[in-house]
């Protein structure tokens, strides 16, 4: 398998699926080359909440059984200017049961 860590070309088709090293990204670019598939392996999925919400999102989360990747503060704020957090984990099942118990 070739390694290239640049490639130039227009996005076929984009799937991604959950593996047991994270999130698997598969695509399909046409390029000069032609056709050429290309998978990223071990990603994460990201979202994010207010800060202020993070407490009683873990208390949810961890009543729910449901496991953390990351936690990571950010020097961002929402629409409101109300700082936020990114919530990494490494499925994308587990990434939507987060953003749907959320507060």
């Amino acid at each position: 398998m070739q390694q290239i860590t640049q490639f130039d070309g227009l996005i076929l088709s984009r799937q991604q699926r959950d593996t047991a090293s994270g999130i698997e990204l598969t695509l399909w670019v046409k390029g000069e080359m032609g056709a050429c598939e290309i998978v990223i392996t071990g990603q994460t999925a990201v979202f994010l909440i207010k800060q202020d919400d993070l407490s009683k999102a873990q208390t949810l989360w961890q009543s729910l059984n449901l496991t953390i990747h990351e936690i990571r503060p950010l020097s961002l704020s929402n629409f409101n200017q109300q700082p936020v957090v990114a919530i990494y984990s490494l499925t994308t099942a587990d990434s939507r049961l987060f953003a749907t118990t959320s507060c």
